[in-house]
């Protein structure tokens, strides 16, 4: 028998299951819901959940991408939950005095906590307001009964068989009053006594919680916003972040997290976004209704701001700056990226030269190689760092790309990079991305991308997109440059750029490519990429990855002494392929000829006149030829000597 099997089956019987997963968030784990898909879940939206059986054998399938199974409390339910948390000893499975008076008093179905050092408890009943959670005694209790999931597992508390969910209403609402005191449902203000800062809260209370895993980010994040462009700034606003965070975040943000948030919030306002800014309207500036303000800095604060650039990759990658990789076609643009997100997450040397500043997390989306070409790519980049893919942390992969301009697809972005964490986001091919027409318009262009780009930097994670250049481009030689990146905005958009192109053509799995590394921040770097992939074949059924990267100056000057090596090579195979027609034009079915230069020529296979005689110049010098006198117009005649009257060793000195 499964412990799961403990689950009172009328639960099971319902159709509200997600799954989740503990994450770190700052220095705070958390559990995040998912769906069966592996797309983050919304315990307010019933179309994210599915069936008891759905989920469990999701679990049992991905046992390494799930912590467990969570039941999501709805509004057409009868149910209401309450968490005891700090109450239970996790090695002896004691409960504390104060908490075994609420579960006693309850009587109802109650289980063992993931953690195992609290209690959660079903039954049926309805609160007076929405739920809540507060410290109590030596823990904390929380009551809810719509908006939020419980993380499940089976192990019941007390009776057994365990109880079933019981109807409490008279003991749920007495808890809930000596909790919560007497609530009529309305948010009530905290005490922060000026009436500006009453204001604020009575609009921050009618914002929805934030509640991790379902973009609690983007709602913290507005609330901040909100209070900003409220006209509170400074300390007073900072505090009122504190009162929103204490009383409608689940759980509550640290305050690293919300020093973060604020500061993010004070340059999304001040740029007039989406959700407003600081400055009062000016008189006669509201134009159709729509009243448009812009909060203003002075040189005093510009100069206090703080706005550093931190590297990611060390002279080649900036975080927080919009980079985009750009060349012609089939120039190993993927590859390149590859190789970046993997060092990148594991805090080895991007090509093996440039240094990573500290893994980070790392999110590739590719839309055209599938899963077969991205685990061909980081296998073999992972063996050629001594790296075992499998063990490889921070880096995650899908074959799915968001459609910018998509509400739909913007905000399963958001909540995956939010859930995951990610610093870096690598995106190919980015015109897969796009909407297909407008391609030219720069403007149009220009608000998708900085829409994406904004919300990766909300985020804290900075894109990398992987982009094409004009045909034109692989034809014209020379340097690339941004002006040469297909269609419109694409190159205003970046703010560094990896141009990439090719130094040497492509030849049994070999090239040499060239990358210019540029930015706004002051990063650059131009140098040469040495690549050896190998070819497939009977022996070797694996390509390699085997890079060398160095300065473009040294890269050319090698490629100069090969030119020259290579230009010589070419010169002696010609020379010995003349020779070799010079002797057998001497020859006659073994015998031995005396010609004219002319027709040596002539039967050399109508050799350059010119050619033809400074070779007999060599063979006769050398002593392999011998030059006899001529009659009448022709002054000489050439005939091979005998061997032993050949030069010392034999062979035309060159």
């Amino acid at each position: 028998m499964s412990v799961l099997d403990n689950i009172p089956a009328e639960l099971r019987e319902r159709p509200q299951w997600v799954l989740w997963k503990k994450v770190t968030r700052g220095d705070k784990p958390t559990k995040i819901p998912y769906q069966i898909s592996g797309a983050p879940a919304s315990s307010t939206n019933p179309s994210t959940w599915t069936t008891f059986n759905a989920v469990v054998n999701a679990a049992k399938l991905y046992p390494k991408m799930y912590s467990g199974l969570g039941y999501v409390f709805a509004k057409d339910d009868p149910y209401v939950g309450i968490d005891i948390d700090n109450c239970r000893n996790p090695e002896t499975g004691e409960i504390q005095p104060w908490a075994q008076s609420l579960i006693s008093s309850l009587d109802t179905y109650a289980e063992v906590s993931p953690s195992k050092t609290g209690v959660k408890l079903w039954t049926k009943a309805t609160l007076p307001a929405d739920g809540k959670r507060t410290a109590y005694e030596s823990g904390a209790v929380e009551i809810y009964q719509a908006g939020r999931y419980f993380a499940v597992t089976g192990q019941p508390i007390g009776t057994t068989p365990p109880s079933a969910i019981a109807a409490r209403a008279e003991p749920v609402a007495r808890l809930y009053t000596r909790l919560f005191g007497e609530d009529n449902g309305k948010t009530t203000t905290p005490d922060l006594a000026p009436a500006p800062t009453a204001k604020v809260w009575e609009r921050l209370a009618q914002l929805p919680d934030s509640i991790s895993g379902e973009q609690g980010h983007d709602k913290c994040f507005r609330a901040a916003c909100e209070i900003l462009r409220l006209g509170l700034d400074g300390d007073a606003g900072r505090a009122m972040l504190d009162e929103y965070n204490a009383a409608k975040c689940d759980p509550p943000w640290s305050g690293k997290e919300l020093d973060h948030k604020w500061k993010s919030a004070q340059a999304h306002v001040m740029r007039g976004r989406e959700f407003g800014i600081l400055a009062p309207p000016t008189p006669g500036g509201n134009v159709g209704g729509a009243s448009v303000t812009y909060r203003l800095l002075s040189c005093a604060e510009l100069d206090a701001g703080s706005y550093e650039f931190e590297p990611i990759i060390k002279g080649a990658l900036i975080a927080k700056q919009n980079c985009i990789i750009a060349g012609p076609s089939k120039t190993y643009k993927t590859s390149l990226a590859a190789d970046a997100g993997i060092s990148v997450a594991t805090g080895t040397r991007f090509l093996g030269y440039f240094p990573i500043e500290r893994p980070r997390r790392v999110l590739f989306m590719a839309g055209e190689i599938g899963e077969s070409g991205i685990q061909d790519y980081a296998r073999r980049i992972c063996k050629a760092r001594g790296l075992n893919l499998a063990e490889v942390e921070n880096l995650y992969w899908s074959t799915d790309l968001p459609k910018f301009g998509e509400r739909a697809h913007l905000d399963a972005l958001a909540a995956c990079l939010f859930a995951y964490e990610i610093e870096l986001l690598i995106l190919d091919p980015l015109y897969m991305a796009m909407p297909g027409a407008d391609a030219a318009n720069m403007m149009i262009v220009g608000g998708l991308l900085r829409s994406i780009g904004d919300l990766c930097h909300d985020h804290g994670c900075t894109p990398l997109f992987l982009h094409h250049t004009v045909k034109a481009a692989a034809r014209d030689g020379g340097n690339l440059g941004l002006h040469q990146i297909a269609w419109a905005g694409f190159g205003e958009w970046a703010r560094q750029w990896w141009l990439v192109q090719p130094i040497e053509r492509w030849r049994a799995g070999r090239t040499t490519l060239r990358v210019n590394i540029g930015g706004s921040t002051g990063i650059g770097a131009d140098v040469a990429i040495e690549i050896d992939e190998g070819v497939v074949t009977d022996e070797t059924p694996v390509r390699q990855w085997a890079v060398t990267c160095k300065p473009l100056e040294d890269a050319e000057g090698d490629a100069a002494e090969r030119a020259e090596t290579k230009k010589a090579d070419a010169e002696r195979r010609r020379l010995d392929s003349d020779l070799g027609r010079i002797r057998s034009a001497l020859l006659e079915n073994g015998e031995l000829l005396d010609l004219s230069h002319n027709a040596i020529a002539k039967r050399a296979g109508n050799m350059n006149k010119t050619r033809a005689a400074d070779l007999l110049e060599l063979l006769t010098g050398a002593g392999e030829v011998l030059e006899l006198p001529g009659a009448g117009k022709i002054k000489a005649l050439y005939r091979l000597a005998p061997p032993k009257e050949f030069g010392t060793n034999g062979t035309v000195p060159i």
